[in-house]
């Protein structure tokens, strides 16, 4: 085969390339470092038990609290009870006003 012909062969056909090979260095580090810190995670959670416990750990470093019964979150959602007991009224977190049909917002019957 010709130099000419080999030429045409490379651009006309395609060939399987790498993943490996079309990342620049920076994006190759940051996956080995990923991928240390996962297989760290695996080594330390053995167990379903265990991975808990370690993620409560890996939480609470980052800043995490726990919830606590009693700990009343800042920002609740309309229509979602309180207490236990409380009735949830589903009207509440809707807009005022008729419901609009099915053909008024544009889908079929």
């Amino acid at each position: 085969m010709t130099d000419e012909m080999k030429a045409k062969r490379e651009k006309l056909f395609s060939s399987a390339k790498n993943g490996y090979d079309l990342v620049d260095q920076a994006a190759l580090d940051a996956m080995e470092a990923y991928c240390e810190t996962y297989k760290q995670y695996l080594d330390n959670g053995k167990t379903e038990r265990e991975c808990a416990a370690y993620t409560v750990e890996l939480a609470q470093a980052q800043g995490y609290v726990p919830l606590s019964a009693g700990h009343e979150p800042e920002a609740r959602r309309q229509g979602v009870p309180r207490e236990p007991g409380q009735e949830r009224d589903a009207g509440q977190d809707r807009p005022p006003g008729p419901v609009p049909r099915r053909a008024d917002r544009g889908l079929p019957h």
